[in-house]
């Protein structure tokens, strides 16, 4: 037994040599470098995403999805009937920001008379990278946000005695994996 130890430790003391440990340490630097990098960045994606919003409504119902948005992490730039659409977009570029939400005139009557209603949006895309696609789906989260907001009011509305979450997803899946016999 003692002759098999002697031949463990020959063999590590030629396995963990300087040029053999340098590059394994380098590697795991380099990837935590990297991890940290890509953490920031996503930590930063999900903080007050800017978006402006051009009101021609100004109702309740208008201020209410307005809301709705800031409570959904969006840093929100908001415009009355003063502004074009037109202008509200060139300043928006300026900025730097990325999306705009046209809420028209109208909006809460067509909502409260169970119609669907149509928002204008507006992706502003600096290039085609993969950085420029992300303001694209700022903007779906944004208009997700607002979607979710209606329905549940709607829902709440029409049908008091059940939850709008009840509706949305009436089927709740309890999810249990069975590997091998077990």
């Amino acid at each position: 037994m003692k002759k098999f130890y002697i031949l463990i430790r020959k063999e590590i003391k030629e396995l963990l040599t300087p040029q053999m440990i340098l590059p394994i340490i380098v590697t795991m630097a380099i990837f935590a470098f990297i991890g940290n990098i890509a953490g920031n960045e996503a930590k930063k994606s999900q903080e007050n995403r800017p978006l402006t919003v051009v009101n021609f409504d100004q109702s309740e119902a208008a201020k209410a999805v307005i809301e709705t948005l800031k409570a959904a992490n969006f840093k929100i730039s908001e415009y009355d009937r003063s502004k074009t659409v037109k202008q509200a977009v060139e300043e928006t570029r300026e900025r730097k920001a990325s999306a705009v939400v046209v809420i028209p005139e109208g909006f809460t009557t067509g909502i409260l008379a169970g119609r669907q209603q149509e928002i204008e949006a507006y992706t502003i895309m600096s290039n085609f990278s993969l950085s420029g696609s992300q303001n694209s789906a700022i903007l779906k989260s944004a208009l997700e946000a607002i979607n979710n907001y209606v329905s549940d009011q709607f829902i709440a509305t029409r049908i008091s005695d059940l939850k709008p979450e009840e509706i949305k997803t009436p089927i709740k899946v309890h999810d249990t994996v069975v590997v091998g016999e077990r």
